[in-house]
């Protein structure tokens, strides 16, 4: 028997799922289950925890309380994710999302993350930090597997030695660079102003690079 293949024609892998206890609840016209007491659900590597959860078929379901998210070194926390085994993708509810990646914290208001390419976008406004450095934009994407937050729009870099505005920032928590592709402006505390409209700043050894 063949498994079942996204529209992509790309394998779909089961997801697996367990609780204290299962009942039927009526879904519209259908039928789902509820999941309720130390709910977990196992897709794509990903461990995903909370306090209940409706499935709504093999590939859709809604978690409910304390949702946490795990995949490797990344752990992501809400009140409710609706996840798609189809689409390996979870969408993130909560007053305040918080994603957790090694030494770096992300907060925003609004999240999808990949369980299978580990990758996140977030809107709607976001505060990255690593350690003194903080990153906010208004929306942006994280690459879990490469250590980088990407910052688009209205997009502030800053810690005691520095401040940079720009459109689109790359930043690497692991080398603690940040890589520009378009008009951006930093200050220093010094009083130095450095512009320019492509180059990187490695803040480890307060080193610019100028390309454009």
């Amino acid at each position: 028997a063949q498994r079942p293949r996204n529209k992509k024609g790309e394998e779909l892998k089961p997801v697996d799922m367990k609780s204290r206890r299962t009942r039927p609840v009526p879904v519209g016209d259908s039928t789902g289950y509820a999941l309720v007491g130390d709910v977990v659900l196992v897709h794509n590597g990903s461990v995903i925890t909370c306090d209940s959860m409706v499935r709504y078929s093999d590939k859709q379901m809604t978690c409910f309380g304390n949702v946490i998210i795990k995949k490797d070194d990344t752990y992501i926390y809400g009140d409710r994710a609706e996840y798609s085994g189809e689409k390996n993708e979870a969408r993130v509810y909560s007053p305040l999302v918080k994603v957790l990646n090694k030494d770096a914290t992300l907060y925003t208001y609004n999240l999808t993350f990949n369980t299978k390419d580990n990758v996140g976008r977030f809107y709607g406004g976001g505060c990255f930090t690593n350690g003194e450095n903080q990153m906010e934009s208004e929306r942006g994407y994280f690459y879990a597997d490469l250590d980088e937050m990407v910052g688009v729009d209205r997009v502030e870099l800053r810690n005691d030695t520095y401040e940079m505005k720009s459109d689109s920032v790359n930043y690497n928590s692991d080398l603690e660079v940040a890589k520009y592709f378009t008009r951006s402006v930093t200050w220093k505390k010094d009083g130095e102003i450095l512009s320019s409209n492509e180059g990187e700043y490695h803040n480890k050894v307060e080193r610019y690079i100028f390309r454009s």
